[in-house]
């Protein structure tokens, strides 16, 4: 979590909170939560001014259950696009399931977005997305992979051979894609500390 971001969306920080957050982040650009959170339980004990560190405490804590609250909810959808992907190739639904299995990954990118930034990303880039959040090689090359099948499912003007999105791929293609989307899920359920359940 970067520090401009906390201080800009935590409401009604006092200029003490404000000090604090910045001294807490030093010369670093983010910290995470939990790392933050120890580190305000252990610099009042030294401060003299255990009350406004409680108080600061207490903000992070509404804070961060919102936008834990938004993680879940982009991650709920994702889970669920997933399985729509695999009921879809059960059912020999092939373009269908591919564009699910790209829907899983965007809105799993846009819940570590908003775990990492406090801040929705609107974008369905895959590859961007990726990108932007400086993600291990791996993710952004599948994520790259599945990023044509928003536009190649929906527009039938999108391939030069003139084939509508239903005709465009196949059970391998479904299954591949599938498992790219799968893949980049567990990855991010690992860093989220969240589910594939």
């Amino acid at each position: 979590m970067k520090k401009e971001t906390l201080i800009e969306n935590i409401e009604n920080l006092t200029p003490k909170e404000k000090e604090i957050l910045t001294k807490l982040f030093k010369n670093r650009e983010d910290i995470g939560l939990a790392e933050l959170i120890n580190e305000i339980k252990e610099s009042w004990k030294d401060s003299g001014e255990k009350e406004a560190y409680i108080r600061l405490l207490n903000r992070l804590h509404n804070f961060f259950g919102k936008i834990m609250e938004d993680v879940n909810k982009s991650w709920k959808q994702s889970l669920y696009e997933l399985e729509v992907a695999s009921d879809l190739i059960k059912a020999s639904k092939y373009s269908a399931s591919a564009f699910h299995s790209q829907q899983a990954v965007e809105m799993g990118l846009k819940a570590f977005y908003i775990y990492c930034n406090a801040d929705v990303m609107h974008e369905h880039n895959l590859f961007k997305m990726a990108k932007t959040m400086g993600l291990p090689d791996s993710i952004i090359q599948k994520s790259s992979k599945l990023n044509p099948i928003y536009t190649r499912t929906r527009y039938f003007d999108a391939r030069a051979d003139g084939k509508i999105p239903a005709e465009q791929f196949d059970e391998g293609q479904a299954d591949e894609y599938y498992n790219y989307a799968e893949e980049i899920l567990r990855w991010l359920s690992e860093k989220l500390n969240l589910s594939m359940d």
